[in-house]
């Protein structure tokens, strides 16, 4: 069973360094599991780390038996599909309610009352079985709950709210048949180090490598904040430096599109 922050649909628009937009939507595809009464409250106001000027707080929730890529050839190989995307506006926000006796395999979902359904069109396929103009549907490892009229982001690792029309590179795995409330659908492998933005200036930096008199990736993507990357507010060396790595490999590739 899933139930919406509020009773209408609606679509929120939240600035953290630009306009995220997500749909409160109430989509019941949870009936497939065992209904129960009983769910698990869950204290929105232990673990916030940061306020910022917008009055959104990020509140990390902890889960267990994430993949977490050695470097980006581990992250190529473990991943069903590599593609450049755009993220089209107004996302679905939904909130979980899980029965309390879970079926071992779905023990991950126990740790999370939530997540962000999203839609991608597919600009660019550089590995997988899909194609140019698919529209991909993605579960997000964040949500949204309200709590003394504020908005709270809950969120698994580091990663944040998508930029809508925001193009990115999506390192994606789909979820089999096991996952049966998630079948069809892709998530970003590795949490946040599934998905990169893609800024110009980055392009014409990976374009030029080796070029003394230029900036080079490395430093572009230093000078990044969190925000802009679409990331929470924890540390992010790992994430920098993989980034680093992807637009090297990747960004030259699509120089045309910029």
């Amino acid at each position: 069973m899933k139930k919406s922050v509020s009773n209408a649909l609606v679509c929120v628009l939240v600035v953290i360094a630009g306009l995220f937009a997500f749909n409160a939507g109430n989509v019941n595809n949870m009936d497939i599991l065992n209904s129960a009464s009983n769910t698990s409250n869950i204290d929105y106001v232990s673990n916030i780390e940061n306020v910022n000027n917008n009055d959104i707080v990020y509140a990390p929730v902890l889960a267990s038996l994430l993949y977490h890529p050695f470097d980006i050839d581990d992250l190529e190989m473990n991943s069903d599909a590599i593609i450049l995307a755009r993220v089209l506006s107004c996302s679905d926000n939904i909130l979980l309610e899980f029965p309390v006796d879970l079926p071992k395999e779905l023990h991950f979902e126990a740790t999370r009352d939530g997540y962000t359904r999203t839609e991608l069109e597919v600009l660019h396929v550089f590995a997988g079985d899909v194609a140019v103009g698919d529209i991909l549907v993605i579960t997000e490892e964040y949500w949204m709950v309200e709590h003394n009229n504020d908005i709270l982001i809950r969120h698994i690792e580091n990663y944040g709210p998508s930029m809508p029309e925001q193009e990115y590179i999506f390192f994606l795995k789909k979820y089999t048949k096991d996952r049966p409330i998630y079948f069809g659908m892709y998530f970003p492998q590795g949490v946040d180090r599934g998905r990169y933005p893609v800024f110009k200036e980055l392009v014409d930096a990976s374009s030029r490598s080796g070029s003394a008199s230029s900036r080079s990736v490395a430093e572009y993507v230093e000078g990044y904040t969190n925000a802009e990357l679409s990331l929470a507010n924890q540390n992010s060396r790992a994430y920098r430096d993989l980034y680093t790595d992807v637009a090297e490999r990747y960004f030259s590739q699509i120089s045309d599109r910029y």
